[in-house]
């Protein structure tokens, strides 16, 4: 009787794993199809949002560079 329990809990327990195993799948192809999506249907930055983000790497590496002659 027991061998009989324990082998239906078993197989109760792999049916709710794949349910589950499924479902996450499931989540994440549409999370990626909705980044994909969004990346095809945004528009590039401008040329002012550009500069700004190539001054703002430049900053932040000439930062660390100093940080790092200083030490």
């Amino acid at each position: 009787m027991t061998v009989i329990l324990r082998i239906s809990n078993l197989l109760s327990f792999l049916r709710k794993a794949e349910s589950v195993r499924a479902e996450t799948e499931e989540r994440s192809a549409k999370r990626a199809a909705a980044r994909a999506l969004k990346i095809r249907t945004t528009e590039r930055p401008s040329a002012a949002a550009e500069e700004y983000g190539a001054r703002a790497t430049a900053d932040a590496w000439q930062y660390a560079c100093n940080q790092r002659a200083f030490r």
